[in-house]
């Protein structure tokens, strides 16, 4: 039973190494060919996995984008609240101080400056409530411009990576393409000649 296992695997073994070289091209244009075929399938999986990663890379940034997005409306939302609550506040007093104008007698001057004091002290505030928030918005902008910067920075390095890496495939494909046309002029010329041979000896 064991010589016959041995022997059967033996057999196996030479019937593999017999027919390995027929999977091998054997001539120079079958090789050409094959050559050709693995790049175009090397093309199409090199342009996939670009077009995968620049997918990735904008889905990356979209979501980036909303989250910019998001953070500016919860601001703007904030503020509004706030600029009404303060607004409302305002309007309060001055339905107040109305009233007092309408019950009881005049206001002195002392009184009149007061209110005028309080006044200038509520612009004051609210420009710089403003200020404060143009220095802000003036610092978020600018962090983003920095951020689209460092993504266009690093769009051009993949895009000079990639160029870079298609012109030495297109430097190699062009040497390979010479070569097979003047191994076809080669070709052409030694068919030429046979016949001529041939053609002498009446063949």
């Amino acid at each position: 039973m064991k010589k016959f296992l041995m022997i059967t695997v033996a057999t196996l073994g030479l019937g593999l190494v017999v027919a390995a070289p027929a999977l091998k091209a054997e001539t120079y244009e079958e090789r050409y060919q094959a050559e050709k075929a693995k790049e175009e399938r090397g093309d199409v999986k090199r342009d996939a996995k670009r077009d995968s990663e620049e997918a990735k890379r904008e889905y990356r940034r979209d979501l980036q984008d909303n989250r910019v997005a998001a953070k500016d409306a919860r601001i703007d939302s904030t503020r509004d609240a706030r600029d009404a609550a303060r607004d409302a506040k305002r309007d309060k007093e001055l339905e107040k101080q109305a009233f007092r104008d309408a019950t009881k007698k005049p206001l002195t001057a002392k009184q009149e400056a007061k209110r005028d004091y309080r006044l200038e002290k509520k612009a004051i505030k609210d420009e710089r409530i403003d200020s404060v928030r143009d220095f802000r918005d003036a610092k978020r902008d600018a962090n983003r411009d920095l951020e689209l910067s460092r993504q266009a920075r690093k769009d051009e390095r993949i895009d000079a990576k990639r160029d870079a890496k298609d012109v030495k495939i297109d430097a190699k494909r062009a040497k390979e393409d010479e070569v097979h046309s003047k191994f076809e002029d080669a070709l052409e010329a030694r068919k030429a000649k046979r016949d001529e041979v041939f053609a002498e000896h009446g063949q």
